[in-house]
């Protein structure tokens, strides 16, 4: 016990800025962030409200300013829940799971791209109501998060939780993989927008980078299962893990020559997300758990490793 407070002690800050960073790494956590990002755009509008509301004439240029950022604010949104789209009809495309394409029909049907487009072009006129918009949309985004939340939970089913704790040093080194491979995510979404604009031997060679990338992760996993079975009794207490860290292995080896042929376009994306789904399905992987945000819960478990390792050590020297 105090050898584990010790170790974590160790890594706590790196391992609250590796979860800080994958704040915006799962479907489920990208829609909640989007819903989050049009409730600070209803908030900072109501703020403006009671002095130009229904007449944006009366803004001043400070004020205008302010709605121009939130038009910008309004137009990335636009592109990150087109992003989300197309991620999740890629994950769909492989998981077959019906809640995904529910989820996904949804969003098309209310045009969530042009939706949020519309509403950064009428902030500055239409104050009152692109606040209730605003509202709307942010309502929106976290229902749809809901919806996903079940598909994409692990463990809750009796017989398949571990026993024991494994070592703070094997979950950062699983976390970091996994904030690499949503980086990789993002490079290989960059390489295909690319595609059409660069030389076809160009687009080869950064499919052969992206695949050495994606099959040194793949190493790193497997080097965490190793890990993981040199712990006295680590194969029976943490099969779960081992099964699942496994099935990552699987999934990036076929990313990885995915990516080689090279085809950086949506059957890359979508082996690139399941592997990230896979990862954060076990809360052992996942401390935050769940859909939402959650590094505050990591940062207290910081502090109460410190207090009792601080406390351990007072006893210890009375």
């Amino acid at each position: 016990q105090q050898d584990l407070l010790a170790e974590f002690e160790k890594i706590a800050d790196e391992l609250n800025t590796v979860l800080a960073n994958l704040e915006g790494s799962t479907l489920v956590k990208r829609l909640k962030a989007a819903s989050r990002k049009q409730q600070q755009v209803a908030t900072k509008l109501g703020s403006l409200a009671g002095d130009v509301f229904g007449a944006p004439a009366r803004a001043t240029s400070a004020q205008s300013e302010v709605f121009g950022e939130l038009t910008a604010v309004e137009e990335k949104s636009s592109l990150d829940a087109s992003n989300i789209m197309d991620d999740m009809a890629a994950f769909f495309d492989r998981s077959r799971y019906a809640r995904f394409k529910v989820v996904l029909d949804d969003m098309r049907e209310q045009d969530v791209t042009a939706g949020l487009r519309d509403l950064g072009d009428e902030l500055g006129k239409e104050s009152g109501l692109s606040i209730a918009q605003a509202e709307y949309w942010s309502e929106t985004f976290d229902r749809w998060a809901e919806d996903l939340v079940e598909v994409t939970k692990c463990g809750a089913c009796p017989g398949c939780k571990s026993k024991g704790s494994l070592p703070p040093s094997i979950v950062l080194e699983v976390l970091q993989v996994l904030e690499a491979e949503v980086n990789l995510r993002e490079e290989t979404r960059v390489a295909e927008q690319a595609r059409a604009a660069i030389p076809a031997e160009r687009h080869a060679e950064t499919g052969t980078r992206l695949s050495r990338t994606q099959d040194g992760l793949r190493d790193r996993i497997d080097s965490v299962v190793v890990r993981i079975r040199e712990i006295p009794e680590g194969e029976q207490d943490f099969a779960k893990e081992i099964a699942l860290l496994t099935r990552v292995s699987q999934v990036m080896d076929e990313a990885t020559r995915i990516l080689a042929t090279p085809d950086t376009g949506s059957r890359a994306i979508a082996a690139e997300t399941e592997a990230i789904e896979l990862l954060l399905q076990s809360k052992r992987f996942n401390p935050n758990g769940g859909g939402g945000g959650g590094a505050a819960r990591t940062q207290a478990a910081a502090g109460a490793a410190r207090r009792a390792t601080r406390r351990s050590r007072s006893s210890a020297a009375a």
